[in-house]
């Protein structure tokens, strides 16, 4: 694999030098500042409340990484670079593999004010550390699975919003199936038990699932594939 080093330095340079990423990490923060601590006489947040804010992570991650996952192939689309790509005799896994590889690491980086909060509540004795530390693997992984979802859909449309759009509404509906309303059916319990979220439940609660994780895991991989495929299709056409 030689070709993934080069690909994935490259990568992680250029989310480094996009506005766009230091934009979504502002956002990501105020968001988690806004769930963390709430305005005044508020009986939620993570001094207060630590379940409940942990409770969030799994959305926070299906937007972070459908949209740093979305960019992936809309940008190599916009400068015309994707036909140079897929005309190399590089194996379309190495490259698919490096850049998902990179836009993991930077969504991670980015994720880090999400989890800072929860480190104060631990400091303060508000939170235990088992429970921090098996919630930020659980929702490492689940911010892979769903940086992998984004880069499947952008590999698929033809511009970074339809990507997003697609992606973001896939992963928040893996997330909402993992906590169905009260009187919902039973096929829809059955069907919560396939989404890579799943396992953040336990996790939160400080036991770390090697099930749930294999789960997000196996999604990261799958869609990884879903990438190559369009991508196979459109050196094809």
């Amino acid at each position: 694999m030689k070709a993934f080093s080069p690909i994935f330095a490259r990568e992680l340079s250029g989310f480094a030098r996009s506005p766009l990423a230091y934009l979504i990490a502002a956002m990501l923060a105020l968001a988690a500042g806004v769930l963390a601590l709430p305005p005044a006489g508020d009986s939620g947040g993570v001094l207060r409340d630590a379940t409940g804010y942990l409770r969030s992570w799994p959305w926070l991650m299906a937007g972070l990484g459908s949209a740093f996952g979305a960019r992936l192939w809309a940008r190599e689309l916009r400068t015309g670079s994707l036909l140079r790509i897929l005309s190399e005799p590089t194996p379309l896994w190495h490259v698919a593999s490096a850049k998902i590889a990179a836009a993991w690491l930077a969504a991670l980086c980015v994720a880090s004010v999400v989890v800072a909060p929860a480190m104060s509540a631990m400091v303060i004795d508000r939170l235990d550390g088992g429970r921090l530390f098996a919630s930020a693997v659980s929702a490492a992984c689940l911010l892979g699975a769903f940086t992998a979802l984004g880069a499947a859909a952008s590999a698929a449309t033809r511009d970074e919003a339809s990507a997003f759009v697609l992606a973001v509404a896939a992963a928040l509906g893996l997330v909402a199936l993992t906590d169905p309303p009260f009187g919902a059916p039973a096929w829809m319990e059955e069907l919560a038990l396939l989404s890579p979220a799943i396992g953040f439940a336990a996790a939160r609660q400080g036991v770390l699932e090697i099930a749930g994780l294999f789960q997000s895991l196996g999604m990261l991989l799958v869609s990884g594939v879903l990438s190559i495929i369009a991508l196979e299709a459109r050196r094809a056409g």
